[in-house]
C-alpha cells in the first residue's frame, strides 16, 4: 500500500511513489511544467497546498498516475516531497485495450492548452491504439469524433502528418506560431527559393576591413550622417515635425530610419572602397543587384540593418526570397539611435530560416553567431556578442551588447 498522510486536511501521497504512465507520455510533452512549478512556488510561500486540483492515481496498477504528470513533473523540478493525491475511480489501464485506454488519456486532458505537435500526437496515438486493439484502421466516423474531440479538422490533421513526415523539424516552429499551412507548403515543396553561391578564390574582403582606422573611418561617417538625417526636422508656425522623432504629430516608424540606415552604412562602406582605390558601385534598384560590386573583380558584399529587439532569436535581419552566399555588413542599432552594433561576416544558406508568407526569410542573430563565432574572418567592428550559459540555460543565449554611437571603436 502507497503511503498516505494528511496535510492541511486533503490526503496526500510522496511524489517519488507514484508511476508515469506512458500513455501519457507517449502524447503529451509536458510543455507546462515550468509554468505550473512557479505556481506551485508561489502557493508553497503562502503555506497552501502546492497543487490546487489533487494527482489521480491506481492504487492496484502499481500507483500509476492517471491525471496530473505535468503536476508531478512540477513538483519534482520544485524539490516539493508531498502533492495532494487520491485514488482514481476510473478502471485500470488495460494492455489488451489500448484503445480504451487512449481514450480515457484524452478525456482527461480536454481543458489541456495544446499545441499543435500535442494535437496531432493525441490522433495518431489513437488511430494506433485502435487498430492495435480492434485490428482494422479507424472507421471515418470514428476518426469524426476523435478529431472532434481533440479540436482539429480533418485538413489540418492532414497537414501536420504531412509535415512530421516530410520535415519534422518544422512542427517546433508551427508550435511557436508558425502557420500550419504555410508550413504544410515549405514541407511539400510547394515554397522555393533559389540560393547564389559565394564566389570561390575571390578577393580576401575581410582583409580590406581588417585595419581599424578603416573600419573607424567607415562607421563614424555613417553615423555622423545618420544623425545628421535624424535632426531634420520641418518647421511649422508653432511647432516643428520630424520623420524621425516623436513629435506633435506621433511617433516615427522604426522601420524607415533602419532602410535609411543601411543604405547609408552601404553608400559609406562604398565610398571608402573607392576611397581605397576599388572601381565599385551601389545597388542601382534591380533586384539581382548586390549592395555593393566590386567591378573589376566581379566581388559582392552586401550590407543588412536591423533594430535591436532582444537577444537570442528576438533580433533578426530581414532578407528576400533568393539568399546570396558571401560577405555581409551586418548593423543593428536601438530605437533611439542611441546605441550601435557593426560586424562583418560570411553568410551562407544555413543563416536564413524558413521564408515567411510572402516568401522572404530572416536570420535569427542566435542563429549567425552560433554558426560564424569561429570564423577567422569574422570581425565585430562595434559593440559585442557572445553566448551566455545559466544553469537553467545550458545551451546558452546569444546576447548582443551595443555600443553608443559617440563612442569610439
Amino acid at each position: 500500500m502507497i503511503e498516505t498522510k494528511m496535510i492541511n486536511g486533503k490526503e496526500c501521497v510522496r511524489v517519488k511513489d507514484l508511476k508515469p504512465n506512458p500513455t501519457n507520455q507517449k502524447i503529451y510533452d509536458q510543455s507546462a511544467v515550468a509554468d505550473i512549478a512557479a505556481s506551485f512556488r508561489k502557493r508553497t510561500k503562502k503555506g497552501l497546498m502546492p497543487n490546487i486540483q489533487p494527482v489521480t492515481y491506481w492504487p492496484d496498477a502499481d500507483d500509476t498516475i492517471d491525471v496530473g504528470h505535468t503536476r508531478i513533473l512540477a513538483a519534482i523540478e520544485d524539490d516539493i516531497e508531498w502533492i495532494w493525491a487520491v485514488p482514481s475511480d476510473s478502471p485500470a489501464p488495460n494492455e489488451d485495450a489500448p484503445y480504451d485506454e487512449v481514450t480515457h488519456t484524452l478525456d482527461g486532458n480536454i481543458v489541456r492548452q495544446k499545441v499543435w505537435s500535442v494535437k496531432l500526437g493525441e490522433i495518431q496515438a489513437a488511430k494506433d491504439a485502435y487498430k492495435n486493439q480492434f485490428g482494422l484502421d479507424m472507421p471515418e466516423v470514428e476518426k469524426d469524433r476523435v478529431l472532434k474531440q481533440i479540436g482539429l479538422t480533418k485538413k489540418y490533421a492532414r497537414y501536420l502528418e504531412e509535415i512530421m513526415h516530410y520535415e519534422p523539424d518544422l512542427m517546433q516552429v508551427v508550435d511557436n506560431g508558425g502557420g500550419v499551412e504555410h508550413n504544410w507548403k515549405l514541407a511539400t515543396g510547394q515554397l522555393s527559393s533559389s540560393i547564389t553561391p559565394a564566389k570561390t578564390n575571390g578577393m580576401n574582403l575581410a582583409s580590406l576591413f581588417s585595419d581599424t582606422r578603416v573600419q573607424s573611418k567607415l562607421i563614424g561617417k555613417a553615423i555622423k550622417y545618420a544623425q545628421d538625417i535624424r535632426d531634420l526636422s520641418v518647421k511649422f508656425e508653432d511647432f516643428e515635425v520630424s520623420p524621425f522623432g516623436n513629435d506633435e504629430c506621433g511617433k516615427w516608424e522604426s522601420g524607415a530610419f533602419t532602410g535609411i540606415l543601411s543604405h547609408t552604412f552601404m553608400s559609406v562602406a562604398a565610398g571608402c572602397l573607392k576611397e581605397m582605390g576599388y572601381n565599385v558601385r551601389t545597388a542601382s534598384g534591380h533586384r539581382d543587384d548586390p549592395d555593393i560590386y566590386f567591378i573589376d573583380d566581379d566581388e559582392k558584399i552586401e550590407v543588412k540593418c536591423t533594430q535591436f529587439n532582444g537577444h537570442g532569436a528576438a533580433t533578426k535581419w530581414s532578407g528576400g526570397k533568393n539568399v546570396r552566399e558571401g560577405k555581409y555588413i551586418l548593423v543593428a542599432h536601438d530605437g533611439g539611435f542611441q546605441n550601435i552594433f557593426v560586424a562583418f561576416s560570411s553568410l551562407d544558406v544555413n543563416d536564413w530560416g524558413n521564408p515567411d508568407i510572402n516568401n522572404k526569410k530572416t536570420m535569427k542573430l542566435s542563429d549567425w553567431y552560433m554558426n560564424h563565432k569561429d570564423d577567422k574572418d569574422l570581425q565585430i567592428w562595434k559593440g559585442s556578442v557572445q553566448n551566455i550559459k545559466y544553469n537553467k540555460m545550458k545551451k546558452g543565449q546569444v546576447q548582443m551588447m551595443l555600443s553608443p554611437v559617440n563612442e569610439p571603436i
